[in-house]
């Protein structure tokens, strides 16, 4: 029997704990499936979002592998949002 939880945190991605019957854990993250639309505007300045700008807005808060790790979030969702938007077109994607 395998049991999953999944999470999706405010920053669209997912988080699935996957538990089978001999108490292995999987751990898959990605992009939570469930987002279609996207403001057009917001993802314009997520591309446009720079790892160095990002270190001199956040250094006080975010260590260098957290500053990766949004930047790696970012790419991920501007990935999603480009695939949606080849497959169902831009008008269905972004508003």
């Amino acid at each position: 029997m395998q049991t999953v939880n999944t999470l999706v945190d405010i920053f669209l991605f997912t988080l699935a704990l996957q538990f089978d019957s001999q108490t292995k854990l999987v751990l898959r993250i990605g992009i939570a499936d469930s987002i279609f639309i996207v403001n057009k505007t917001l993802l314009e300045k997520l591309k446009a979002l720079n790892e160095d700008d990002l270190k001199n807005a956040t250094k006080k808060y975010l260590s260098g592998s957290e500053i990766k790790a949004v930047m790696a979030r970012r790419d991920l969702i501007v990935a999603q949002f480009a695939k949606l938007a080849s497959e169902k077109g831009d008008a269905a994607v972004y508003y």
